[in-house]
């Protein structure tokens, strides 16, 4: 998710449903009205398929009728894949000279604008990016895990089978009403039951799309106040009050005129003023009600099923924000310990490096040695023959010297 989105759930949802008007959301960015591209600046052209599907729109339409637009838009791509080159190469070149006409008056639009409007620009495009990749995210979530349909009230149900032919819409509301207010009071039960009924299916059918939601990691499309209802539901024991509250709460009667931030301040200065004994009391009553909480959570607990353990252990820390935290803390500690593994892997790699170097360096006076010792043996041969040589000259020389005695 993004790091500028903020958690807005059900407004959100109903927002990229078309439910409501985008210029009422402040899900995330601001208002997607104030996102949106500045006065005078180009609107991106569309596709070259998106041209074709306009041209083609209502034959499509006509060919198929009563179908969605995502059918339609499903139909209409298949159509593109077998569209003849000379035809897909006509609507290429459309979207071609569309787009460089975009760019030649976004050029133009750029030139005259501030350095400031500039930045503001990007920022607008980064923020149009990003909402489409939350909306994506969204999409990709709920095509996952489909969120129920909220059943449709009584009063709805029977204005469905009020006759509405060459009736306004004022006139129509009109005679729903008029004709509910008619019918008799079992007529009217029997849709306010199925109404019930229905809606009781629902709450446990979007109960369990919730925990999905959680449990999948996608509590960012759900409110803090459908998590709170889940666990309600579920029957999560109701946490009990804190010394101070239990004070509060004795003291309510002592309010008279006064407004609830006065006497909410009053109530804090005398709880800072009270002595330990009288404070001692209602420590005590808080600490036995919150031993009762834990031993009703531990109980209500051991009824869970696996799904709901694992959800009731995970809401809190959402409702609470600590699960941001957690991730966060998670994921610096991954990025240190990524950064670690590095350093020891620089490391390993300098001192296997620095072995190598070593080993190239022995290796190099061992061969210096062997060149050594073999140019010495060389040397100790050269002179060994010239020692021979000599001795044999000599020999000679003695055996002449010899015989010239002799003679």
């Amino acid at each position: 998710m993004a790091a500028y989105s903020i958690r807005c759930g059900g407004l959100f949802r109903s927002v990229i449903n078309a439910k409501i008007r985008p210029s009422t959301c402040n899900a995330w960015f601001g208002t997607l009205q104030e996102n949106g591209p500045e006065t005078g600046q180009p609107s991106k052209p569309a596709s070259a398929f998106i041209m074709f599907f306009r041209d083609n729109f209502s034959s499509i339409k006509e060919n198929n009728p009563g179908e969605k637009i995502p059918v339609l838009s499903k139909l209409a791509g298949e159509m593109w894949r077998k569209l003849p080159d000379s035809e897909r190469q006509k609507y290429l070149k459309m979207g071609q000279n569309a787009m460089d006409n975009y760019s030649e008056k976004l050029k133009t639009y750029t030139e005259g604008l501030s350095s400031e409007q500039l930045e503001e620009m990007k920022l607008n495009a980064w923020r149009t990016r990003e909402e489409k990749k939350i909306k994506k995210a969204y999409q990709m979530a709920l095509s996952k895990h489909p969120m129920p349909k909220r059943p449709k009230p009584a009063l709805w149900v029977y204005g469905e089978t009020v006759d509405g032919k060459n009736c306004t819409l004022q006139e129509l509301n009109q005679k729903v009403r008029s004709g509910w207010q008619q019918l008799s009071y079992a007529e009217k039960e029997n849709y306010v039951a199925d109404y019930e009924e229905k809606m009781k299916q629902w709450k446990a059918d979007f109960g369990l799309w919730v925990q999905d939601m959680v449990l999948d990691g996608n509590s960012d499309f759900i409110t803090t106040h459908e998590l709170k209802q889940e666990l309600q539901r579920m029957g999560m024991p109701k946490r009990p009050m804190s010394s101070f509250m239990l004070y509060s709460k004795a003291s309510r009667s002592d309010q008279g005129s006064m407004s609830i931030a006065e006497f909410s301040k009053e109530l804090a200065s005398k709880w800072k003023q009270m002595s330990d004994e009288e404070e001692q009391v209602y420590s005590e009553e808080s600490k036995r009600l919150w031993d009762n909480y834990e031993k009703d959570v531990s109980n209500w607990k051991a009824r869970l099923s696996e799904q709901e353990l694992a959800f009731s252990d995970l809401a809190p820390k959402v409702i609470s924000g600590t699960l941001d935290r957690e991730i966060k803390a998670a994921e610096q500690m991954i990025e240190k310990e990524k950064q670690k593994a590095k350093m020891t892997k620089e490391k390993e790699k300098a001192r296997l490096a620095k072995e190598k170097e070593k080993e190239k360096l022995a290796k190099q006076k061992e061969k210096a040695k062997l060149a050594r010792l073999k140019a010495e043996e060389k040397f100790t041969k050269q002179k060994a023959k010239e020692y021979e040589k000599m001795a044999k000259q000599m020999k000679k020389e003695n055996e002449k010297i010899a015989k010239q005695w002799k003679k």
